[in-house]
């Protein structure tokens, strides 16, 4: 009886070892949240599922900032990731736009990012009794064939909380993002007609 214990256990062990070396190989994540804030829309879905050609995001959100900020880049991650699961044509990368050391680059990069549509934010960082005043970018440039759009995470209230702004950005993330790819791979152009007389 003890000898068919050991067995057992030996078996059940080996099993779980398994079982842990096959999931890590597999991605896979759930969206057990009522509302389904972390699943993507049916129509953002066939929107990315249906690209053509490449699109690679520069997200401009990375760095030393407030936990706010952190939450607002780690979701863009979130959603970035989960546009990749349905397309592999996408790609993104997070830069951080103060990681030279030399101002004149950092100059000449801010100038160009406002530039492409990127919008500026100022902020103010505590660090152990000092103050730092920062300039960060919290969007992304999507660049598709030749055409590239910007992307601005921020909505900005003037009666709302940094956090209550913060958590309004985060909840329009996938509109924004779709709706500029949307834009940016749509091969219609408007036209525009002038009546004479």
């Amino acid at each position: 009886m003890r000898k068919h214990n050991i067995i057992f256990s030996v078996l059940l062990i080996v099993f779980v070892i398994l079982i842990n070396i096959v999931t890590s190989y597999i991605d896979y994540s759930f969206d057990l949240t009522k509302d389904n804030i972390h699943s993507l829309s049916n129509t953002s879905i066939d929107i990315i599922s249906s690209l053509d050609d490449k699109i690679f995001i520069k997200v401009y959100l990375e760095g030393e900032f407030p936990a706010e900020f952190k939450h607002l880049s780690n979701s863009a991650y979130s959603l970035l990731k989960r546009f990749k699961d349905y397309s592999d044509l996408i790609d993104f990368q997070f830069i951080d736009p103060n990681k030279d050391d030399n101002q004149e680059n950092n100059k000449n990069l801010f100038q160009q990012l406002v530039k492409q549509g990127l919008m500026p934010t100022d902020l103010e960082i505590r660090k152990t009794g000092s103050l730092l005043n920062k300039i960060i970018f919290p969007g992304a440039i999507i660049y598709y064939k030749d055409k590239n759009i910007a992307v601005n995470f921020l909505k900005n209230k003037f009666y709302n909380s940094t956090s209550q702004n913060i958590n309004l950005s985060i909840e329009n993330l996938e509109y924004k993002f779709v709706s500029a790819i949307l834009k940016i791979t749509s091969e219609k152009r408007d036209k525009i007609a002038f009546l004479k007389g």
